[in-house]
Order: C-alpha cells, then structure tokens, then sequence
C-alpha cells in the first residue's frame, strides 16, 4: 500500500506531533505488471516512468517497458523496437484514464514534457509535438548522435521554462581523445515550435545543471571548490556570473532553476531563492538529507517548487564493497511568494523501481508516482489576496535571515 503523510511544518516548528493530513484526492495502480530492470539510483532518474502535469485537469504518466516480441530497427525505433514508451491522459481530479498512446523509443533519450498547449515527446532519435489530446502535429528528427567511436559521447538534452512557453536543445558533442566539445542549442517557442534561437557554444555545456527562463540561459559550474552560477541571453554568447555560492559546492545536487531572468533556486545543504543577486529566502535541511539530483516541478509560473530530500545509508556488498541505499525520501514544496515550505510528503514505502513528482500549474495539488502507484494529495490554499502576486514581484530587498 502506498502511503503519503503530510507534515504540517508549523506543528514541527512548535514541537507537535506530526500529523496524517487529509486522505490524497485518490490513489491508485495505474502501471501495468513490468519485468523490472537494473536501474541505477532509480530515485533520481524519468527516462523509464514520469509523471507531469498537461494542464490544472490532466496528468501525463509515462513508462518505458521492453517487449522481447520486437526486434530493433537501426534506422528508427517507430519501425520496430523492443523498448516501448507508453503515455497515459488522465484526469487530474480523479485517475481516470482518458487515453493512451504508445510509440517505439530507444533504451536511452526518451523524455515527456508538456510545453504551453500541448505535449513535447523525446523517443531516441525523434522529436513529437502533440495536441493536448495526444494528436501528432509534427515530427522532427534529431540530427545524427551517433558517437563516432568509443572517445566521443554525444547527445541531446531538452529544457523547458517556468512559463512553459520556451524549449531548448542541447545537442552537446565531447571527444575525450582531443579534450574538444562543442553544444549546438536551438530554442523553441513553446506554443507554436517555430525556431527563436540558434547558436553554438564551446566548451560543451553537459553533465552540470541547466535551466532556462524566456530569455536566457543558464549553469552551475563548479570552481575551486564553490558553485558559480552563469547566465547568458540566448545566442549571445556573454556570459556573466550570477551568484557565487557561499559555501561548499554539491557536486551531485543539481536542483537549480531559473524562474525569472534574474531569479533561480538553488538546493544544496538547503533551499535557496535568490533575486537579482539577493538571497531572499533560505531552508536549511536536516543532517544528513540532500537534493535529489534533477527531481523539481516548477509551477504557477515559478511560484510553487517542489523538490526532493533523501537519506542515503551505506552498506557492504558481499565483496565488501560500499554501496549506497536509499533510507529515506520526501516531497517539499515551497511558495516563493510567502517564502516558505508549505508542505513535506513523506514517501512510504520506499520504491523500488520507479519515482517521480509534479505540481499542478496552478500550484494546488501535488502527484506522486511511487513504483505502479500514483497519488495526487491537495496542497494548502494561500491567502485569496496571495493568489494573484507574481513571483515578478518578488521584492529585491535580503529578507531577514
């Protein structure tokens, strides 16, 4: 049975007991039986399952599945391919399936994301746009990622705005034999796919955070020991620095994102919102407890972030060999406006194979995928007069610390 109990901070912050909140919206197993693979950190990665928001009444929920039926075609996985992506439509209020789609993918590059009007689906080598109604209105193919040999790596990353109205590609190709690399990024409108942007970029811009807002581009860099945050307008080429972090880096956090064109959060020993240049609010997280690398849900046009907190343990393989173990997880969610968490979701039981989260555009329910299951919990509602200020507004000013 899948679980999800809702702590109320203000009881934590006065010493109370915490509390089971009020039942999910609904809760069901909505992922058919799989043979399950060896996934590493299976908490960190969405390429095998996901879940996302399409609009305040939809859910989007993903799963890649192999069928050892089908063989695998060389010049496109829609011809044949034993890896499967299967999507799901399903209302938001109750888990009822609406439809469902499925289309031949990679065992690597697949990738769901829903843009402004519509739906943004990666399967190896091959671009969709959908209509909300899962109706194919283009087809594009990526250029060719083959990696040339063994010293070359070589592939695609996409990233998506807090407004959903701008998408980027991150063609990045390295070659370890000549220490060369080189990013080709195309930026996308989000409601019509037409081309905005296209420039290239050397080194590569791989392996670090990215994030984007309407505007702009930017990355984490590690250096000397601290992490560095740089911008740049798209296809400019200037990049300046935005933040220097205070203190020491997280080499494997990479929770950061733009949510204006000179705000960002930033998760590493704890939360971070910072506005041209002023942290305007932090959240120190328990000993012990990190960032999932890569897990946020950006919602109400960057007003609302979830991410995720883990417990790692080490243990001993037979061979004596460290390994790490997941101990503990947990959503928490945060209203930059009010700057402050208003929710932590304990995961319980622990999964096993697949995770994910995502808050609804308008910031008022949060969906957990936990293996086949999938719950959608009600958030606490702001004050009416909070709902209609924009994280644009955010005042400049430090906020007490």
């Amino acid at each position: 049975m899948f679980v999800l109990i809702c702590v109320s901070m203000s009881a934590l912050a006065e010493g109370h007991r915490s509390e089971v909140c009020s039942v999910p919206l609904w809760a069901g197993v909505l992922i058919p039986k799989f043979e399950p693979g060896h996934v590493k950190r299976y908490w960190e990665g969405r390429e095998e399952a996901a879940i996302t928001y399409l609009d305040d009444d939809h859910l989007i929920l993903h799963q890649v599945h192999f069928d050892r039926g089908q063989l695998a075609s060389r010049q496109s996985a829609d011809i044949s391919s034993p890896f499967r992506l299967r999507a799901w439509l399903i209302e938001a209020r109750s888990g009822a399936k609406v439809l469902s789609r499925e289309w031949g993918t990679r065992s690597a590059g697949t990738a769901i994301i829903a843009n402004h009007r519509g739906v943004i689906v990666r399967t190896g080598e091959t671009i969709r746009l959908l209509s909300s109604d899962f109706v194919e209105l283009q087809k594009v193919q990526l250029q060719d990622i083959d990696h040339g040999g063994e010293d070359v790596l070589a592939d695609w990353d996409m990233h998506i705005s807090a407004s959903r109205r701008s998408v980027l590609f991150n063609h990045y190709q390295v070659n370890l034999e000549k220490k060369a690399s080189l990013s080709r990024f195309n930026v996308l409108d989000g409601d019509s796919f037409d081309l905005k942007h296209t420039w290239m970029e050397t080194p590569a811009l791989h392996d670090t955070a990215v994030s984007i807002s309407d505007k702009a581009i930017a990355y984490v860099k590690h250096i000397h020991g601290r992490d560095r945050i740089f911008i740049s307008e798209f296809a400019r080429g200037n990049w300046k620095p935005l933040w220097d972090h205070p203190g020491e880096d997280c080499y494997d956090s990479n929770v950061f994102a733009l949510i204006g064109d000179k705000s960002f959060i930033y998760a590493c020993r704890e939360f971070s919102l910072v506005s041209d240049g002023h942290t305007l609010m932090r959240d120190k997280f328990g000993r012990g407890e990190w960032p999932v690398s890569g897990k946020l849900s950006v919602a109400d046009n960057g007003r609302f972030i979830a991410i995720s907190l883990s417990r790692i343990k080490t243990i001993h393989d037979v061979d004596l060999n460290p390994v790490d173990r997941l101990s503990e997880l947990r959503v928490v969610v945060y209203d930059l406006v009010l700057k402050k968490r208003i929710q932590t979701v304990d995961i319980s039981p622990l999964p096993q194979h697949y995770y994910d989260f995502a808050l609804s555009p308008d910031g008022s329910e949060l969906a957990i995928l936990n293996d086949r299951n999938v719950s959608v919990c009600e958030l606490p509602r702001q004050p009416g007069e909070m709902q209609k200020a924009n994280v644009a507004n955010i005042p400049t000013q430090v906020a007490s610390q």
